[in-house]
């Protein structure tokens, strides 16, 4: 029996010593927002609708987010009509990646769905939404 006593005061003791109430809080400092370096404002693209559908069609390039230690990002790519100011955009895509790629069958569903008419010129926004994990507040790019 006093083993028994001894043994459940010794699991007790271990336990009481291994917890450690010091938790590390670190606070994200956002200093730069993924801005797009690739392709540049005003880039043209026409889609073929004869093309195949499985080639790359578009390819987006930024710059990581800066949030002064280093931390996962995930980065959603949104796509919206230009005049919009982002009303509805659309998700293009998410990654912890900084590129993204579409192929033609893929961009051209994306920009209908973006509000873009097909087989007529129109123009489209594109905006990188950065955030680290779920609370974070995002930092979007121009």
């Amino acid at each position: 029996m006093k083993i028994y006593k001894l043994l459940i005061l010794l699991v007790f003791i271990i336990t009481a010593v291994s917890c450690d109430d010091n938790e590390e809080l670190y606070v994200l400092n956002p200093q730069g927002s993924g801005e797009i370096t690739a392709p540049q404002s005003g880039f043209s693209q026409v889609l073929n609708p004869v093309e195949e559908q499985t080639n790359t069609a578009f390819v987006l390039v930024w710059n990581p987010a800066d949030y002064g230690i280093p931390v996962e990002t995930t980065y959603d790519v949104e796509f919206a009509k230009t005049g919009t100011d982002f009303a509805e955009p659309i998700l293009a895509g998410s990654t912890s990646n900084t590129n993204m790629s579409w192929t033609v069958g893929d961009f051209n569903s994306k920009v209908v769905g973006a509000g873009l008419s097909p087989f007529v010129e129109g123009n489209m926004d594109i905006r990188i939404i950065s955030t680290v994990g779920s609370g974070s507040a995002p930092q979007i790019s121009e």
